[in-house]
């Protein structure tokens, strides 16, 4: 099992604050917009840990059914508009 919990917990804390944010600028004219795509092919796992304390030889999602980074952000590009924003 990996121990990699700095990312899940910072994009819990991500999650949290903007919706927090989100709920303050009720009235206003700022609309706040989380895009949180699926796996992401990045190295970012090769640098965690796994549960034995070492580095993992290899990428334990590298099997064609994640996104490239560049995928990400095409199809997150397309999502900071009012009909398709979710509203809190």
């Amino acid at each position: 099992m990996d121990i990699q919990l700095d990312f899940p917990i910072s994009k819990h804390a991500l999650n949290g604050f903007f919706a927090s944010l989100r709920t303050e600028l009720v009235g206003s004219c700022v609309q706040i917009t989380v895009v949180c795509p699926s796996f992401v092919q990045t190295d970012i796992r090769l640098h965690g840990f796994n549960g034995d304390g070492q580095q993992p030889a290899e990428d334990p999602f590298d099997d064609g059914k994640v996104m490239t980074a560049e995928e990400a952000a095409a199809s997150s590009s397309r999502w900071p508009n009012r009909e398709n924003a979710r509203r809190s």
